[in-house]
């Protein structure tokens, strides 16, 4: 995901200029695996009409540890038994994208955040 310039770019300057760069990326995604192992209703599932897969939506706090910054798109990988990603979003396209299976019910994503 990080090897796309327009995936960079989404991220927050501040963060993407940090010479600690990769530190803070990668505990950002530790500390939100432990939240989804803990409540599993973060990652907002979402359908893709362009690859028709079903992908989770997860926040990523960068920047304030309590505010997303940033959306992972995570797509199931059968063969391998994990997800993988492969691009980010802004809220804002993240919420206009969405294609919800669910309700929302007390989300980070709303049209509030947006």
């Amino acid at each position: 995901m990080l090897s796309k310039q327009s995936n960079l770019n989404r991220i927050p300057k501040e963060i993407r200029n940090a010479k600690n760069f990769k530190n803070i990326f990668v505990g950002a995604i530790d500390i939100m695996k432990k939240q989804i192992s803990k409540n599993y209703k973060i990652a907002i599932s979402s359908y893709s009409n362009s690859n028709e897969k079903i992908q989770l939506l997860v926040p990523l706090c960068l920047v304030n540890c309590t505010t997303p910054d940033l959306v992972l798109v995570l797509t199931k990988n059968s063969s391998r038994n994990l997800y993988l990603c492969d691009t980010c979003l802004d809220l804002k396209t993240a919420y206009t994208n969405a294609r919800l299976i669910v309700p929302l019910e007390n989300t980070w994503l709303s049209q509030n955040v947006v």
